[in-house]
This record gives C-alpha cells, sequence and structure tokens, in this order.
C-alpha cells in the first residue's frame, strides 16, 4: 500500500484514485477500509473510497 500510495503521489494521480467495491458486506470492507486509511500519502491525505454497499449491514451497524 506505501509502495501504491508513493506512485500515486510521483505521478500526480493520487487525487484522481478512487479504491472502489461493489456490493460486499461491512464485514469484508472493513478491514480493507481500516488498511487504506492507514496509509496517507505524504500530504496526510488518504485514498477515496466508492462502491456500492448493503443498506442494511451498514445501517445496522452505524444506527444511531
Amino acid at each position: 500500500m506505501v509502495s501504491y500510495v508513493d506512485h500515486l503521489d510521483s505521478k500526480g494521480w493520487f487525487e484522481k484514485t478512487y479504491i472502489a467495491m461493489d456490493e460486499r458486506p461491512l464485514s469484508t470492507m472493513q478491514p480493507v477500509i481500516d488498511i487504506i486509511q492507514n496509509h496517507p500519502n505524504k500530504d496526510g491525505k488518504t485514498l477515496k473510497i466508492h462502491g456500492a454497499m448493503n443498506y442494511n449491514s451498514v445501517s445496522k451497524r452505524y444506527s444511531r
């Protein structure tokens, strides 16, 4: 992940790059989200995440 983030920074692609996950359970996506959030670039920004999620699994985890 460090090499990938460094590569994106060096090419000027970091701001254009999204990591996408499609319709995976939150239990599957959370470890990946944690890895992404723990590897910021030189400016302290993390990669943007995009994807479709199962609404019920997210709402159960993050309900108020």
